[in-house]
């Protein structure tokens, strides 16, 4: 997906501040709940997720493509977990 690949963008978009991730953050989470409506996640799963999206940022910058990267993925094993599927192989 080219989209989310390393590329020009990366150099163009400047850094994300920290209101910038809250903001994006919680529209790739409306996003995905819209997405898949019979997923439910408790609160310790979302704290999870922001964990997650500081450590990214933390070792990547604040990035959006890592944010977003960061965000999908997470949501997806916790889906993936919680119907007993294991991840894709190389995820």
């Amino acid at each position: 997906n080219g989209i989310l690949e390393p590329g020009l963008h990366d150099v163009l978009l400047p850094p994300l501040t920290e209101e910038d991730m809250g903001d994006l953050a919680d529209a790739v989470l409306r996003i995905y709940m819209r997405a898949y409506p019979d997923s439910v996640w408790t609160m310790e799963d979302l704290k999870q997720v922001q964990d997650g999206v500081e450590g990214a940022a933390a070792d990547f910058g604040h990035s959006p493509r890592v944010l977003v990267r960061s965000i999908v993925g997470q949501l997806d094993a916790l889906r993936w977990k919680a119907r007993g599927w294991a991840p894709p192989e190389g995820f």
